[in-house]
C-alpha cells in the first residue's frame, strides 16, 4: 500500500489548500500528522501530535528562523499504523501533486527493498555532502565534523521534500538513527537544513540511495534544472509534467484537474 504522509503545523496547514485538493484526487491513502491542532478532513486520516512531544524539536534551533517544525526522520511513525512493507511517500506541505504515479514510478515503488531510498536532486550538477557542509556554516571544523560523520562526503545531496521507502526502511534505517543524531547535529550547525544534511548522510551510511527521473519531484525554485511553467502546473526539461511540484506556497501554481 501507498501511503502519502505530511506533517504540519496549523500555519502550514491553512497555508497548503491546493496541496489537500489535489491529494484529495489520489486513490492512495493520505495521512497528516497535525503538530499541535486537531483537523479532520475528508478523505484523509489525521493525528495530533504535541509539540513537546516532537522528539526532534528543540526550542531556539534553528537560528535562521523563528520557529521550524520538520517530521522528515520519521516521527510520524509513532501516529499511524504500518506494514513493514508498506511504502512510505512523506512529502513537505508547501507541494500540488499535479499527477498519479505513472507505470513505472509504481513498478519501481513495487520493487523497494529494505534500505533503498528514493529521492531527487534539486541542483544540475548536484551537490554533495561535502558543499552543503560549508552552506550550513558549521559551528565546528571539518576534520571534527568528519570524524562524527566518517563517510559519504562525495554523494549527492538529494531534496528531503519527498522521500520514499518502505515503512520498515523508514523506521529502523533513518528514524532510530535521526534521533540518536540530533544532538549532534545540533552542536555542528545551526541552519534548518542541517536535518536535510543528516537524512542524506544517514540514508546513504545505513541503506542505499536511488534517483527518480527529475519529473518525479522538482520545483522552478530549484537550481538549472530546465523546468517550464504552463496555466499554473510545472515540467520538467523533456516538458513532461512534474508529479511532485515543490512550490514553497508561489501562487503561480494552483490545483486543476488535466494537463
Amino acid at each position: 500500500m501507498i501511503n502519502i504522509v505530511i506533517a504540519c503545523d496549523e500555519n502550514y496547514f491553512n497555508k497548503a489548500t491546493e496541496l489537500w485538493k489535489s491529494l484529495k484526487e489520489l486513490p492512495h491513502k493520505k495521512q497528516i500528522l497535525c503538530v499541535g491542532f486537531d483537523k479532520q478532513l475528508e478523505g484523509f486520516e489525521t493525528a495530533r501530535c504535541e509539540l513537546k512531544n516532537l522528539k526532534s524539536y528543540r526550542n531556539g534551533f534553528p537560528s535562521n528562523r523563528d520557529f521550524y517544525v520538520c517530521c522528515e526522520g520519521g516521527e510520524f511513525l509513532d501516529y499511524f499504523d504500518y506494514s513493514d512493507d508498506d511504502v512510505i511517500v512523506h512529502i513537505d506541505a508547501d507541494m500540488i501533486v499535479q499527477r498519479d504515479f505513472n507505470e513505472n514510478e509504481l513498478r519501481i515503488l513495487s520493487e523497494l527493498k529494505f534500505g533503498d531510498v528514493l529521492g531527487n536532486i534539486n541542483t544540475n550538477p548536484y551537490t554533495h555532502l561535502r558543499e552543503e557542509y560549508w552552506k550550513l556554516k558549521p559551528k565546528k571544523g571539518l576534520l571534527y565534523t568528519q570524524r562524527m560523520f566518517p563517510n559519504f562526503w562525495n554523494e549527492p545531496i538529494f531534496c528531503a521534500g519527498v522521500v520514499v521507502c518502505t515503512a520498515k526502511t523508514y523506521k529502523e534505517v533513518i528514524y532510530n538513527h535521526y534521533l540518536s543524531n540530533i544532538e549532534l547535529m545540533i552542536s555542528l550547525f545551526d541552519h534548518h537544513a542541517a536535518g536535510q544534511w543528516l537524512m542524506n548522510y544517514i540514508c546513504n551510511d545505513r541503506g542505499m540511495v536511488y534517483f527518480m527521473d527529475n519529473d518525479f519531484h522538482n520545483g522552478d525554485w530549484f537550481i538549472n534544472m530546465g523546468t517550464s511553467t504552463f496555466k499554473g502546473k510545472l515540467y520538467d526539461e523533456k516538458n513532461r509534467l512534474v508529479m511532485f511540484n515543490h512550490t514553497k506556497f508561489d501562487e503561480r501554481y494552483y490545483f486543476s484537474n488535466g494537463r
